[in-house]
Parts: structure tokens; sequence; C-alpha cells
């Protein structure tokens, strides 16, 4: 979102300092920026010390291919096509530019079906305009929303894509200077059923719901008449930015 521009620890925006602080965050010397190239559902496409027959056949059971899947508890049939239910809005989202060598939502930002407005929608202050946000995104669906400033040592150093398997620039634009974050429970009991099908239901859920909800505040934001990119997994981490957050 527009607004103050954070970079990195000595020129990050006001207060990273204090707020790394408050975060109970410390900073190393040696820290370096994260490379999307390293997550490890990535390094799964890519790394032989890590992508093998089970990995395939993992991926494989979400697109409808059950043969050799794990069999017991939370692995039969109803369970897998419970779980791909739940992955389907986000999977289907994920894939709908695929042929662009697209993946949104993990590898890249979701298209917001929409322009910023021409008339941009004033307030009074910056805690009344967060206020305003917040109560959408609580319209929305979501269970909690939080608002940092952008701050460069979270976002990936690199993007890379399930698609080509190449990495990419990660450019966010300069005038984005602030960051909404979105979080969603999940249903306890099914997590506890992890490394289940019945357990990644849960977390699908999650994850098509929170697409769902960062596409509706993007879009809220550009019909204020400011600038929105709405960001799953594809950018940058999101738990230092959670945190920071409150």
């Amino acid at each position: 979102m527009d607004g103050m521009r954070a970079n990195d620890t000595s020129n990050a925006g006001p207060d990273v300092t204090s707020s790394d602080d408050a975060a109970g965050f410390e900073v190393l010397k040696n820290f370096e920026r994260f490379d999307q190239r390293n997550e490890m559902f990535r390094r799964s496409g890519w790394d032989d010390r890590i992508r093998s027959e089970r990995t395939r056949r993992f991926r494989g059971t979400y697109a409808g291919q059950f043969e050799g899947r794990h069999e017991g508890d939370g692995y039969d049939l109803s369970e897998y096509a419970l779980r791909n239910a739940a992955w389907h809005l986000s999977d289907d989202l994920a894939d709908r530019r695929r042929d662009e060598g697209r993946r949104e939502g993990f590898c890249d930002d979701l298209t917001v079906e929409a322009d910023v407005a021409a008339e941009k929608i004033g307030f009074e202050s910056p805690e009344i305009a967060s206020d305003n946000l917040k109560r959408a995104a609580r319209v929305f669906g979501t269970d909690l929303v939080g608002v940092t400033h952008v701050d460069h040592r979270w976002l990936y150093s690199q993007k890379f894509s399930d698609v080509d398997l190449e990495s990419r620039r990660n450019d966010v634009p300069e005038r984005m200077t602030h960051v909404i974050v979105l979080a969603q429970a999940m249903d306890y009991d099914l997590i506890r059923t992890v490394p289940s099908a019945l357990g990644s239901a849960a977390t699908g859920v999650g994850y098509s719901q929170t697409t769902a909800l960062a596409v509706s505040v993007a879009r809220y934001i550009r019909n204020l008449g400011y600038h929105s990119i709405a960001s799953v997994n594809d950018a940058a981490l999101s738990i230092p930015l959670a945190i920071k957050a409150g």
C-alpha cells in the first residue's frame, strides 16, 4: 500500500531499531535477505537432495493422482477429496495465468481485476485510515489484521518460479510503503493430524480464505484511490512482518 517506505536497517523507515527491539528481533551484522529459491517447497522442485519420488507423489495427489499414496487413518480417498476441495480456490487462482509463466500467490502476486480509482479518498490521520482498513478487512472475514512499514530485510532477495524453475527479480514498486498483514485461524483438531491429508485440508482452507481476503483488501484499497498488491507467499517472509504488525 502507498505510504512511507523502508529499505535496510539503516534506511528502513522510521523507528526501525525501536520496532526491532519491540518485536524482540536481534538482527546480526552478517544477516542476508532470504532467496525464495531456498524455501522448502520451491526446493522440492529443483534440489535433488529434496526432490524425490516421494515429493513427486505428494504433489501428484493434489492433481488427483493417488497411485502409491500413503495408506491409513487420515489418508483414505474421501479425506484426500476433502483436502483437495479445501485447496481448490487457492490452487485455481494460482494457476489461472500459468500459460504466462505465473503461479499466483506462491511465486507471483495475485491478479487484482481493478485499476486504481482516479479520485483518491483522503483520511484525517494515518490512525483513522488504519482503523478504516482494519474494519474493512474484518468485514471480509479476517481473524487478525495489522499494519507495518515495508522493511526490505524481510522481502525475498529474489523470487523463484515453479513454472520454469528460474529466479526472478522481486520488484516491489517504490510507492509501496506499508504492509497489511492478514491472519486466519485454522481448524485445531484437523491440524493435530498433520501430516495426514486431513491436516492439509485445514491448511488448504486457510490458504483459500487468505487468497480471497488478500484480493478483496487490495481491491478495496484501489477503490479508495491508492495502489496495492495482493500477496500471499510470493514476495516476503510473512512471520517477521506479522510480528512487526502486532
